[in-house]
C-alpha cells in the first residue's frame, strides 16, 4: 500500500506541475530558439555550351546535356597552367632542335 500512495502522490504532483503556469513558463524559457534562415536561391545559368548551346552553370566542369569539357569557356580557368604550357613549348622546341641537328649531321 505504501508504494501505491507514493505513486499516486507522484502522479498528483506531476499533474499539478503541468497545470501550473509558472512551471510552464520556466520550461519554455529553457527551449532554445532556432534562427530561421531563408532557402538559398536556385543557381542561375552563367553561360552556354559552345557545342550544343545549352545553359551551363559557372561551377559545371562539363556540359550537362552533351558532356563537352567547359575549361576555358565563359571565364572558367583553362585546362593547362602557364607553366605547363611553357614546359610543353620548351619540350617541342628541344625535339625540333635535336631533329634538326640529326638532319644536318646526316648531310
Amino acid at each position: 500500500m505504501g508504494a501505491e500512495r507514493r505513486a499516486n502522490a507522484l502522479t498528483r504532483a506531476g499533474s499539478a506541475r503541468r497545470s501550473d503556469p509558472d512551471s510552464a513558463r520556466a520550461g519554455a524559457a529553457r527551449v532554445e530558439s532556432t534562427p530561421v534562415t531563408p532557402e538559398p536561391a536556385p543557381p542561375v545559368a552563367h553561360g552556354t555550351c559552345p557545342l550544343c548551346a545549352s545553359a551551363t552553370m559557372l561551377t559545371d566542369e562539363r556540359c550537362p546535356a552533351c558532356g563537352c569539357a567547359l575549361a576555358g569557356v565563359d571565364g572558367r580557368p583553362g585546362p593547362f597552367s602557364r607553366m605547363a604550357l611553357l614546359w610543353s613549348a620548351a619540350a617541342f622546341l628541344a625535339v625540333y632542335v635535336v631533329t634538326l641537328l640529326i638532319v644536318v649531321a646526316t648531310r
